[in-house]
């Protein structure tokens, strides 16, 4: 569990886009998003829990970046809404 007081430093991270973290491309993975989250925090998530926070809506920094990773099946081609 990521304590929430990490939760900003995640939200920023995002914002500031993949490239900013070594990656390639202008939208995040749910792959890319997990390594961050580990880079940051320590705590070691796979994708498929990330895909499904971010497309649940809940609150947290994935929240704002939701549609972006795509839901939490293979339907990810459609690009952002």
């Amino acid at each position: 569990m990521i304590p929430d007081r990490q939760l900003p430093l995640i939200e920023q991270a995002l914002l500031q886009g993949p490239a900013a973290y070594g990656f390639d491309g202008e939208v995040w993975s749910a792959p890319q998003v997990a390594e961050v989250i580990e880079r940051l925090t320590g705590v070691r998530l796979t994708p498929s829990p990330v895909k499904r926070h971010c497309a649940s809506g809940s609150a947290g920094p994935c929240n704002t970046h939701r549609c972006l990773l795509g839901p939490p099946t293979s339907a990810t081609s459609q690009g952002p809404s």
